[in-house]
C-alpha cells in the first residue's frame, strides 16, 4: 500500500491588482513542488488576486479577471498530476465570499469559502467590509461557473462549501487564515472526522512581539489530534502598510519539519516534507481520548478524486523515510522585528511603486537613525540575494538604479546609488547634531547633502510682518521652519531625480552601438526609464508611536513625508534596535548617536523631577480655568463687567499660548531643532510639560492596548505606580494625556503611512476625530476617586 505522500507549502510575494504577475508566481511555485515530488500544492491566501485589494473587491473587473487566471491556471502544462489550491474571491448567489479553490487535471474539485472572517480593527483586518462569511456547517451547494471556466473544464457547476476532499489513499480537510486563529477551529472536527492532511492559505501581517503564534497553533494542532498541517502565508508588502513574514510551515504529529526562510526577498519559496500516513495514523489511534471524540463526530460531506496523494516510488516500505527531524523554531527579537520586517517590506514598496531611489532626512536623533540601519539592512539583504544567484532581485536593482549591467559592489555601493541623505537646518542649529547625522551618512554610505533654511524662514517672516503687521512668537516659527524642511525634502527629492535621468541619458546615448537592433532595445529602454521617472525618491520619515501619541510632532510637518518606517515602535525598541544595529551593521555613528539620546533624557528626567511642582500646579490651574469655563455653559452667574471681560481675555490668551508652548514638537527628542546650543552641556531647558515620553508610552499602551477610558486609566497607574506618586499627580497627568489625545485625533488625519505591526496599538483608528478636550463627567469620576483616597489616608 502506498504510504508516503509529498506536500508543499509555497509562500508567494503577491502584490494586489497584479493579475499577470500573480499567476506567473503561483505557476513557478507549482513547477518547483512537481520538481521536489510533491502531489498536493498550497498557497497563500487571496493569491490570484493578492490579499490586500481592498475596495477592489467591490469591483466587478476583480471577480472577472480573477476567473481568467484561474482558466490559465486550468490550461497549464505544470499543473497536470498535481492537487492546486489557489485563493480568490467569489460570487455565490449575489454574495461575495472569500474562497480557496481546490482543482486537479482540469476539474475544478471544490470551492471552499471562509467561514470566520478576519475582523479584528485594531490588528489591520476587516473583511466583513468585503466578504460574508459562509454559515452553513458541513454543507455544500452546487457553484454555477462562468462561461470562460465552463469551457475549459466542462463543468456546468462545482460543489461549494464546507467539505473534505478524499483522494484513493487519504483525507485532506481545509482551513482560510483566521480560521486557525479561532477557539472553535475547522481543523478540530476535521481531524475528528477522518482528516490526515489539513492546508491553510494566510494573509497574516507579522504581529510586533507575537511572532511564535503560528508556530504554537499549528504545533499544538497536530499534537492533540494527529496529522499534518501546511500552513501558508504571504510574503513581503503586497500594496498594504503591513508586512507580511512569508511564513510557510509544515507540521506532523506536533512537530515543524518544515519551514521557509525567515525576512527573504524570495519571490517563490516552496517548503516540501514527506509525511508517512502511517505514522499519522498510528498517532491518531495512540490518543484514546481522541478516539472516543471521533467515534462520535459528526460527518462532513466527501468529495471525492480519482487520483493518489503518495507516488508509485515510495510503495512497498524500504524508500520510506524514517520520522522528519523536528525543527528548531527561534522566534526573532522585537528589536529584530523592528530591523528586517520594515527592511523587507521597503524593497518591496520601492520595487513596485516605480520609485527610483530613496531620499532619508537626518536629523542625528534616534527616530532618523533606525530609519537609516533599516536602509542599510534592505541594502544588505538585497546583496545578499544577488549573491546567492537571485535573477529577481538582480533585475528589480538594475532597474531601479538604471543600469543593465550593475552588480552590486557591497552594501556601501548599493547604498550610495539608492540612497540620498539630507540634513536640514534653521537658524537655530546644534552643531552636534549636524556632526552626528554627517557621521552616520558616511557610515552608510550615501549621498549626503546639508542646506540651511534660515534665509527661508527670515524672508517668511518678513513677508508675514508686512502682511499682517503683527510679529508672531518663535514657537510659531519653529513650526514654519519645521513645514520648510517637509517642503525643501519634496523639492530635493524631485530635482534629484532629474540629475539622474539626464546623466542616464547621456551615458546611453554616448554608448549607442550602429547595430539597428540594439539600438531599438536600447530605444525601448530609455522609454522606459522615461515612464519610470516620473516617481520621485521615495521620501522617508521617521517618527516613533510614543511620539505619535504625544503629539508633539508639528501637522504637515518634516515628520510627514512618503512612508514612516518605525511609525508603529515604541521608543524603548528603538533605543534596542540601535543598539542591535550597532554590533550587526557596522554603523559605529549610531553608538554615538545613542549615547547622546541618553544624555538628553538624563538632562529631561532630572529637569522634571525639578518641576513636577510646577506642573502639578499649571495642571491645577487649568483644571480650573475649564471649570470656570463650564460654568458658564451652565447658565451660573459670571460678572460681565467691562474690566473683567478683559482681563478675562487676557488670561485666555496668556492660557493659549502656554498650551500651544506645551503642545509644540519636543524637536529635541525628535531632531526639530529648537533653541538648541553647541554639545548638550548648553542645552536649554524642555518644553513646560506634566509628561515624559515614557509616561505617554505606559498611557499609550493602557489606552490602546488595554482598552482603558481616563477612569479606568488612573484606577491602573494607580496600581501600577503604588505609593511612589500621590493620586492628584497620577489624576493631574491622566487629564493632560486625554486633553492632548484629544487634540490629535484631528492631527492623526494627516500623519504620514506608517508601516504597519500589529501588536502596538492603532494610531488611526475608528474612534471620533473631533473630541472635546473637559471629559467632563470621567474627569469628575476621577476627581471624586482622588478624594475618597486622601480621606483613607487620613482616616488611617
Amino acid at each position: 500500500m502506498k504510504r508516503t505522500a509529498v506536500v508543499a507549502a509555497c509562500t508567494l510575494s503577491q502584490f494586489a491588482m497584479d493579475f499577470q504577475g500573480n499567476l506567473d508566481r503561483i505557476v513557478e511555485s507549482i513547477e518547483r513542488a512537481k520538481a521536489a515530488g510533491a502531489r498536493y500544492r498550497c498557497g497563500p491566501e487571496m493569491d490570484i488576486t493578492g490579499y490586500s485589494c481592498g475596495d477592489h473587491y467591490h469591483e466587478s473587473d476583480t471577480h472577472l479577471h480573477a476567473w481568467q487566471v484561474l482558466a490559465q491556471l486550468l490550461q497549464h502544462p505544470a499543473c497536470a498530476d498535481i492537487i492546486v489550491d489557489v485563493g480568490l474571491p467569489v460570487v455565490h448567489k449575489d454574495v461575495v465570499y472569500n474562497c480557496k479553490l481546490v482543482f486537479l487535471n482540469r476539474k475544478i474539485l471544490l470551492i471552499r469559502p471562509k467561514m470566520i472572517l478576519a475582523d479584528d480593527g485594531s490588528a489591520g483586518y476587516c473583511e466583513t467590509r468585503w466578504f460574508t462569511p459562509w454559515a452553513k456547517v458541513r454543507q455544500v451547494e452546487d457553484h454555477r461557473l462562468p462561461p470562460c471556466i465552463s469551457q475549459v473544464t466542462g463543468q456546468a457547476t462545482v460543489p461549494f462549501g464546507d467539505a473534505l476532499l478524499v483522494t484513493w489513499d487519504t483525507c485532506v480537510g481545509f482551513e482560510i487564515c483566521e480560521e486557525l486563529y479561532n477557539p472553535e477551529s475547522p481543523h478540530v472536527p476535521q481531524y475528528l472526522d477522518g482528516a490526515e492532511i489539513v492546508s491553510n492559505c494566510l494573509g497574516a501581517y507579522e504581529e510586533f512581539r507575537r511572532p511564535e503564534s503560528a508556530v504554537s497553533l499549528v504545533s499544538s494542532a497536530t499534537a492533540k489530534s494527529g496529522g499534518c498541517y501546511l500552513y501558508a502565508n504571504q510574503r513581503g508588502c503586497d500594496g498594504g502598510p503591513g508586512y507580511y513574514p512569508g511564513e510557510a510551515y509544515i507540521a506532523l504529529n506536533g512537530a515543524i519539519v518544515g519551514r521557509a526562510a525567515p525576512y527573504s526577498l524570495q519571490e517563490v519559496e516552496v517548503v516540501v516534507a514527506k509525511v508517512d500516513l502511517e505514522s499519522v495514523r498510528r498517532h491518531k489511534a495512540l490518543i484514546r481520548s481522541r478516539c472516543t471524540h471521533a467515534a462520535r463526530s459528526e460527518v462532513y460531506p466527501r468529495i471525492q478524486a480519482d487520483f493518489w496523494l503518495c507516488s508509485d516510488a515510495d510503495e512497498g516500505g524500504p524508500s520510506i523515510p524514517p520520522f522528519p527531524t523536528p525543527l528548531a523554531i527561534t522566534s526573532p527579537s522585537p528589536e529584530e522585528q523592528a530591523l528586517s520586517g520594515p527592511a523587507c517590506w521597503l524593497w518591496d514598496f520601492l520595487r513596485r511603486s516605480g520609485r527610483r531611489g530613496l531620499l532619508l532626512p537626518l536629523e542625528g536623533d534616534i527616530d532618523s537613525s533606525l530609519t537609516a540601519a533599516i536602509v542599510v539592512h534592505m541594502c544588505q539583504l538585497v546583496v545578499k540575494a544577488v549573491a546567492t544567484g537571485d535573477e529577481k532581485v538582480l533585475s528589480d536593482t538594475r532597474r531601479i538604479v538604471g543600469q543593465e549591467d550593475y552588480v552590486p559592489n557591497g552594501n556601501r555601493d548599493l547604498c550610495r546609488r539608492l540612497v540620498r541623505t539630507l540634513c536640514l537646518q534653521g537658524e537655530e542649529r546644534s552643531a552636534r547634531r549636524l556632526a552626528l547625522a554627517e557621521a552616520l551618512a558616511r557610515d552608510m554610505g550615501s549621498r549626503h547633502t546639508t542646506a540651511d533654511l534660515s534665509g527661508a524662514v527670515r524672508a517668511m517672516q518678513a513677508a508675514f510682518e508686512t502682511a499682517s503687521q503683527v510679529k508672531p512668537d518663535a514657537a510659531s516659527f519653529q513650526d514654519l521652519l519645521s513645514r520648510l524642511k517637509m517642503s525643501f525634502a519634496f523639492l530635493y527629492a524631485q530635482a534629484s531625480m532629474e540629475e539622474k535621468d539626464e546623466g542616464e541619458k547621456e551615458k546611453r546615448e554616448t554608448d549607442e552601438d550602429s547595430s539597428m537592433e540594439k539600438k531599438d532595445e536600447r530605444e525601448k529602454e530609455i522609454r522606459e526609464i522615461d515612464e519610470d521617472s516620473s516617481g520621485r525618491l521615495l521620501v522617508l520619515t521617521s517618527a516613533n508611536c510614543d511620539l505619535l501619541a504625544s503629539g508633539k510632532w508639528v501637522k504637515f510637518g518634516q515628520v510627514s513625508g512618503d512612508v514612516n518606517l518605525v511609525g508603529r515602535f515604541p521608543e524603548e525598541v528603538v533605543e534596542r534596535a540601535i543598539e542591535r544595529a550597532t554590533r550587526s551593521f557596522a554603523l559605529p555613528s549610531l553608538a554615538d548617536i545613542l549615547s547622546e539620546h541618553e544624555k538628553r533624557k538624563k538632562i529631561k528626567n532630572c529637569e522634571e523631577g525639578i518641576g513636577g511642582r510646577r506642573e502639578e500646579e499649571v495642571g491645577k490651574r487649568k483644571e480650573r480655568e475649564l471649570r470656570k469655563g463650564e460654568e458658564k455653559e451652565e447658565g451660573r452667574e459670571v460678572v460681565k463687567g467691562k474690566g473683567t471681560e478683559e482681563e478675562r481675555k487676557g488670561e485666555e490668551r496668556k492660557r493659549e499660548t502656554n498650551e500651544r508652548k506645551t503642545g509644540e514638537t519636543n524637536e529635541r527628542e525628535t531632531g526639530e531643532t529648537r533653541g538648541e546650543e553647541e554639545g548638550i552641556e548648553g542645552e536649554k531647558a524642555v518644553p513646560d510639560s506634566a509628561m515624559s515620553m515614557e509616561e505617554v508610552a505606559l498611557c499609550r499602551h493602557l489606552q490602546y492596548g488595554e482598552g482603558s477610558g481616563p477612569y479606568s486609566m488612573f484606577g491602573k497607574l494607580c496600581w501600577l505606580w503604588g505609593g511612589r506618586r500621590a493620586a492628584q499627580e497620577i489624576a493631574c497627568k491622566v487629564k493632560t494625556y486625554f486633553r492632548n489625545y484629544s487634540n490629535l485625533q484631528q492631527k492623526m488625519c494627516s500623519a504620514t503611512q506608517t508601516y504597519y505591526v500589529p501588536g502596538t496599538g492603532p494610531l488611526q483608528d475608528a474612534r471620533p476625530i473631533v473630541a472635546s478636550p473637559k471629559w467632563t463627567w470621567q474627569f469628575n469620576a476621577i476627581d471624586l476617586a482622588v478624594q475618597n483616597k486622601e480621606k483613607q489616608k487620613e482616616t488611617k
